[in-house]
C-alpha cells in the first residue's frame, strides 16, 4: 500500500530486541516472521472489535531489500509526521518486571525531576495517555512525574 499524505495509519515505535526470538504473524493475509518485541506489540495494540491500520518498519520496509531500506529510512521523518499518531511499545509485563532498577539510580531519577519540576508549569502541561495492559485501558500521567519516567524506564518501586 503506497503511503499518501491522506492515508490514516498510526505509526508504531518499539525495541526490535533480539534478532533470533521470532514469532508468527498474519498481516493482510501473509504469514511474517518479526521478532518476539514487535509480536507482544501488535498483539497489544489490536482492537478487539475493529480493524486497526499500524506501520511498523519490519513489516512495511522489505528487510531483505537493501536498496529499499536506505530509502525508506529517509522517509521515516514523514512517515511518522504524516501518521495520526504515534504508538510507543515500551515491552510487555514479564520484560518490565525484570528490569528493576538499583535503587540509586531510582533515587537519581527522582532527585533530577524533583528539581526538573519546579521549573515547569505542570498546571499546564499536557497530560500522556499511557495504555496499561493489564488493566487493557489508558491511564493519564503528567509528563513531568516521577511516575511517568519511571513507567518510560519499565521500572517500579
Amino acid at each position: 500500500m503506497a503511503l499518501s499524505e491522506n492515508l490514516r495509519y498510526e505509526a508504531v515505535s518499539y525495541c526490535w530486541g533480539d534478532e533470533e526470538d521470532l514469532r508468527s504473524i498474519t498481516c493482510n493475509g501473509h504469514e511474517f516472521e518479526v521478532r518476539r518485541n514487535l509480536e507482544a506489540a501488535l498483539r497489544n495494540m489490536r482492537y478487539s472489535d475493529r480493524p486497526r491500520l499500524l506501520w511498523a518498519d519490519a513489516i512495511c520496509i522489505n528487510q531483505l531489500d537493501d536498496k529499499e531500506k536506505v530509502s525508506q529510512v529517509q522517509l521515516m521523518q514523514t512517515i511518522f509526521s504524516n501518521a495520526q499518531r504515534t504508538l510507543i511499545w515500551l515491552g510487555d509485563v514479564e520484560e518490565k518486571q525484570a528490569q528493576k532498577m538499583s535503587k540509586f539510580a531510582l533515587w537519581s531519577i527522582k532527585m533530577g525531576l524533583s528539581i526538573f519540576r519546579r521549573r515547569v508549569d505542570n498546571i499546564n502541561a499536557p497530560q500522556v495517555p499511557v495504555w496499561d495492559v493489564e488493566k487493557r485501558r489508558f491511564r493519564t500521567l503528567a509528563p513531568f512525574s516521577s511516575e511517568f519516567y519511571l513507567e518510560l524506564m519499565a521500572c517500579s518501586e
